[in-house]
């Protein structure tokens, strides 16, 4: 099985070391894992995948506050990802 997990962080905090517990278990059980991220550097995740730069994530903050549009601010690095 092919596993994507998309998260702000990868191995920093809660919920990104939640994200990389759950990518081992899956490497240990024979499974394909990635973990998607936005922020910072990935810790202990050698399939890490970064969405955007920190340009773009500047933007995205931005475009929150402004707009009140949470999730609709970073198009173009969520079409790259796509891609991929």
């Amino acid at each position: 099985m092919r596993v994507l997990q998309i998260n702000s962080v990868c191995g920093i905090g809660s919920t990104g070391r939640i994200a990389t517990d759950i990518h081992n278990i899956l490497i240990e059980q024979g499974h394909e894992s990635y973990i998607a991220f936005e922020r910072d550097k990935p810790k202990n995740c050698e399939n890490a995948i970064r969405i955007g730069n920190d340009i773009d994530c500047y933007k995205h903050v931005v475009k929150t506050r402004l707009f009140d549009r949470h999730g609709f601010g970073s198009k173009k690095p969520q079409l790259n990802l796509s891609k991929k």
